[in-house]
């Protein structure tokens, strides 16, 4: 017996050695790879799960394409600036999408920036193909010089995309911002996270997630029912917005499936801030949507818009926003029968108000995330100036300001 619990014990440690071999054999073939503009593309084909492909200062003309390049869940492949003082700065090329994803999964592109030098293409587009792609994270990416035309785009997903998380970009003066999914709803965006994003002066819309046909069955799309999170981010078209019949929404969610998967889906809007839209309303949306705790402050037109897009509104809970506008706070309408809105606690105020004191107390309760983003972008020069419609009088900046305790704007001034 004496024996045979000794070989036992044997077998267990030999078993537990090799279990640890393989794991630091796993970590050992992660690696950090540094990259020059000379030699980035070979070393992007080479890289494998959990590598660091880390860029060096300087600008980089060959675009980024992401083709059949796929991390795990626990060893993402990682594309970054090796200096994030000195961001790698990808140009625009003819012909070509700059940050292109086409069969891809489990990546992580962060901290470069993307100057489209006024080409027409756009700075990332999952593009056509086979699969799904999916777990894909973009973060502290600056976009510039993408405005050459209303459909040259900041972000965008043509192939089917599912959990996506696009957090703290900066997308200055693109044609549109964000444009996520394919017009004709075949290629749905599915269970994303888009928070801390500052997009500013578009021509068409800050963000649009398109309406969805019926879902395919794909690996990698989710069945079950999932919700879409819209965060803490600052939408803006005080400047360059398009009119007449080009004229688009900050915001707008369209429909989800029909029936089947993704038809209780929901779209979740939390503490944004939107500013100024001369032609339309600042948010638009149909399906299922929770809009909630979010500033919306336009001196120029109407804020929020629940109505018929291609599909019908259905599960609409409006509640705790802060709305200051021109024309009409709120529109509700086109609901599919036997759907009931939760309207509620919303504070609708007119343009020409004194609304610091209210905001101040919106702030202290529901509105803290909404208030803390419009002061972050606030004390960024250049955002600041860009929140500002000289006709309208008071910026958001200044409205904001206004709003902060005494003792905040003492340290501001400083």
């Amino acid at each position: 017996m004496r024996q045979y619990l000794q070989n036992a014990s044997r077998r267990v440690a030999r078993l537990a050695c090799m279990a640890i071999a393989i794991a630091c054999a796993t970590v050992a073939s992660a690696a950090d790879v540094p990259a020059t503009p000379d030699d980035y593309l070979e070393k992007l084909e080479q890289l494998q799960p959990g590598d660091r492909l880390l860029l060096a200062p300087g600008n980089y003309s060959g675009g980024l394409p992401l083709h059949q390049l796929h991390g795990t869940e626990k060893a993402p492949i990682v594309i970054e600036s090796a200096d994030p003082a000195q961001p790698a700065v990808l140009l625009g090329r003819e012909g070509h999408n700059t940050v292109s994803l086409r069969d891809a999964s489990y990546l992580v592109v962060r901290g470069l920036k993307l100057d489209g030098q006024n080409i027409p293409v756009d700075a990332v587009k999952a593009e056509h193909g086979q699969e799904v792609v999916h777990h894909v994270l973009l973060e502290g990416l600056t976009i510039v010089g993408h405005g050459e035309a209303q459909g040259i785009i900041g972000i965008s997903t043509k192939a089917p995309a599912a959990f996506w998380t696009i957090r703290n970009n900066l997308i200055i003066g693109a044609g549109t911002g964000m444009y996520l999914g394919d017009s004709d709803g075949t290629a749905p965006f599915v269970a994303g996270i888009i928070e801390g994003n500052v997009i500013l002066d578009t021509i068409g819309y800050n963000l649009q997630i398109k309406p969805q046909k019926t879902r395919p069955v794909r690996a990698g799309l989710p069945e079950s029912d999932q919700t879409t999170v819209i965060r803490g981010n600052v939408f803006s078209k005080a400047n360059h917005a398009s009119d007449g019949t080009w004229a688009r929404p900050n915001l707008l969610l369209g429909h989800l499936p029909p029936v089947g998967p993704g038809s209780e889906d929901t779209y979740l809007i939390e503490g944004n801030v939107f500013y100024a839209n001369p032609y339309e309303p600042l948010f638009y949306a149909e399906g299922n949507v929770e809009f909630v705790r979010n500033l919306l402050v336009n001196p120029l037109g109407s804020a929020i818009a629940i109505q018929r897009y291609r599909g019908a509104p259905r599960r609409i809970q409006v509640t705790e926003n802060f709305i200051v506008a021109k024309e009409d706070p709120l529109t509700l309408r086109d609901l599919q029968e036997g759907f009931i809105p939760a309207i509620a606690g919303n504070q609708m105020l007119a343009i020409d108000a004194d609304v610091a004191g209210q905001l101040q107390k919106w702030a202290a309760g529901s509105g803290a995330l909404a208030l803390q983003q419009a002061t972050n972008v606030c004390a960024q020069p250049t955002v600041a100036k860009a929140l500002t419609v000289a006709e309208a009088g008071a910026g958001l900046c200044d409205r904001v300001r206004r709003a902060q305790p005494l003792k905040v704007q003492r340290q501001a001034k400083q």
